[in-house]
């Protein structure tokens, strides 16, 4: 499980990379249709059409997805999301080379700025037109709704993906904990385990309130009610950077809202690996005494 969210990471990773890189331009770059450099969706379709409809749109598909014609077509490698992938891995490998001793150092620094672009991003949201609209929709409740099984289980899945459970990690970070004669009272599980929840929840409020108050503001740009414009990851590279382009000073908000998704992927990236790395050398550690963690990913810690 955790290999697959760790490739789901790792691409999201490098396609925030990618528009992070193109967001230092005075005008960012799908505000505007750039043909020389674009592929064809589809060849039956007219390219200045395609463009013109939604340039955003034509962005992701042309520029970052790279979307070929069909299926059965595999489409060119690109350079750029190449090097760009091989810097996001050596970002990761740098950053848990020493296994949960500089994993930990990192999260320390990269969680805190996270909060502090997530309040910067809130109070930018809050404060543009239409604002309300996004939040009138998501604090309103529709009470039919809790009749719904699929409402429930889209709640479930969002609370074991937020906290992760059932994905290892917790365990593997868990299994560091000091035996409380060696911890000297300082590890709690209970009050850890509560500050978890209780942080994921806050964070996933604040999350909320900042992404449909952008909403509400791209729903009044648009005339378009917030729940028919966007969701999954259309939303952040669609929805999100075609509003941060209407936006005053579009360019500052563009780079850091895809820096705070640098960070959200970074961050996840390091249970992901640390969950994997751990499980290769635990089973192989007591039937090859020569595998040393170093071989697998760098760690140098003696307990794993």
């Amino acid at each position: 499980v955790c290999f697959c969210r760790a490739l789901y990471y790792i691409v999201t990773m490098v396609w925030s990379f990618f528009y992070f890189f193109n967001s230092f331009h005075s005008q960012l770059p799908w505000t505007k249709c750039d043909y020389a450099a674009s592929l064809v969706l589809n060849s039956s379709r007219n390219l200045t059409e395609i463009c013109e409809n939604d340039t955003t749109q034509f962005y992701w598909y042309n520029r970052a997805v790279r979307a070929s014609s069909s299926i059965s077509e595999s489409g060119d490698v690109s350079w750029q999301l190449s090097l760009i992938l091989l810097l996001s891995w050596i970002i990761i490998y740098l950053c848990i080379v020493k296994g949960i001793q500089s994993s930990g150092k990192v999260l320390y620094f990269s969680a805190l700025f996270l909060y502090i672009i997530l309040f910067a991003m809130l109070f930018r949201g809050v404060s543009l037109e239409g604002a309300g609209d996004g939040l009138a929709l998501l604090f309103t409740p529709h009470w039919k709704l809790l009749y719904d099984p699929h409402v429930w289980l889209v709640a479930a899945a969002q609370i074991y993906y937020s906290t992760g459970l059932a994905f290892g990690s917790i365990i593997m970070f868990a299994s560091y904990y000091e035996p409380p004669e060696k911890s000297k009272g300082h590890v709690n599980l209970l009050r850890d385990t509560l500050i978890v929840v209780l942080a994921n929840s806050a964070t996933s409020l604040i999350a909320g309130i900042t992404v449909f108050s952008i909403l509400g503001y791209k729903s009044r740009q648009t005339r378009l009610h917030p729940s028919q414009i966007a969701s999954g990851p259309s939303l952040a590279f669609i929805l999100f950077s075609d509003a941060l382009s209407l936006m005053p000073g579009a360019p500052f908000w563009s780079v850091v809202f895809f820096l705070m998704l640098i960070f959200l992927a970074l961050d996840s990236q390091f249970g992901n690996m640390e969950t994997i790395i751990t499980d290769i050398y635990d089973a192989l550690e007591s039937k090859y005494t020569w595998v040393k963690k170093p071989i697998i990913s760098g760690a140098r810690e003696k307990n794993g």
